[in-house]
């Protein structure tokens, strides 16, 4: 995400408090449920123990009614369970934009440290070179800034200085 784009806020994960609770069966499930569990420990649906029971027995009813109050939950939470899946998905990619995003950041900062140790750098040469006697032009501190524009000017200003005669030989022209 560019920097002069508005950032979005970031979705808030989600955190569910636990798994909804299971909706109840039907009376008459609930009826044949307790009848299955009354004969027997109930086998898991379609398991070769639930297929070794015979057709009348209440347990065999009872292990498929569990399995269909089961898938019947399942289907009732679906939307839910996959839009929170959803939300932590694209809560993931919006942090991991915004931690591109300080990333590029901290590139183009440290580029701009670096451009301006070397503007430092540049200056603390002229200022040494000033200090050693050999004062630095206004047009070479311009170009070591990097700013043409001012150089420009600074050489046209020298031209135009360097046309007037000295102080001295304006004073000889002066009619007395």
């Amino acid at each position: 995400m560019n920097s002069h784009r508005r950032r979005r806020p970031l979705p808030a994960p989600s955190t569910p408090a636990g798994p909804p609770l299971l909706p109840l069966p039907t009376p008459w499930a609930r009826e044949r449920i307790d009848a299955g569990r009354a004969a027997g420990p109930l086998p898991d649906y379609g398991s070769a123990e639930w297929q070794a029971l015979a057709g009348d027995d209440p347990r065999k009813l009872a292990a498929a009614l569990v399995a269909a109050e089961v898938h019947r939950y399942e289907a009732a939470t679906l939307a839910e369970r996959l839009a929170a899946e959803l939300a932590e998905l694209r809560y993931a990619a919006a942090v991991a934009e915004l931690e591109d995003d300080v990333e590029r950041g901290a590139r183009a900062a440290m580029a701009r440290e670096a451009r301006l140790d070397e503007h430092a750098r540049r200056i603390a040469n002229a200022g040494a070179a000033q200090l050693l006697g050999r004062r630095p032009t206004v047009e070479r501190l311009a170009e070591l800034r990097g700013e043409p524009e001012r150089a420009e000017r600074a050489r046209w200003h020298a031209r135009r200085i360097a046309a007037v005669p000295p102080l001295p030989e304006l004073m000889r022209r002066r009619p007395a």
